[in-house]
């Protein structure tokens, strides 16, 4: 009986090892299919106010950089906003939506080095009606 034992065992082994050679091909066809990006073409938030004051969150953007985490690092083009990793779009600094909205273009950067671009507008609610 105990001659048959490491036979069991390695046929344990060729079964387990067959299967990991089946499964991989599978994940790293999900990874190559996988595609770095903003999940919208352009974010728009409403405000009900002209005047936006320091520290207001306005809204969240949400980008995939395909490497299983959904932080990422965010330059706004208007230094008057500021986006935390997790994608929170906050006011840095107080301003007056004068012409009732404001727009910006917000980048960040994949992975693989590749910058990555969208518009953001955020726009008075009560001055377009």
């Amino acid at each position: 009986m105990q001659s048959r034992m490491p036979a069991k065992i390695f046929f344990c082994q060729l079964a387990l090892l067959v299967i990991l050679i089946q499964v991989t091909p599978g994940i790293s066809e999900e990874q190559k299919q996988c595609e770095a990006g903003f999940s919208e073409p352009r974010y728009a938030f409403s405000v009900m106010r002209k005047v936006l004051e320091r520290g207001r969150i306005l809204g969240k953007v949400r980008f995939d950089s395909c490497s299983g985490s959904s932080r990422s690092l965010y330059s706004p083009e208007d230094t008057r906003f500021r986006v935390l990793p997790d994608g929170t779009v906050s006011v840095k600094r107080q301003l007056t939506l004068h012409t009732g909205s404001v727009s910006f273009v917000l980048n960040t950067w994949d992975n693989a080095g590749k910058k990555h671009s969208v518009p953001v507008f955020i726009w008075n609610e009560r001055e377009q009606q």
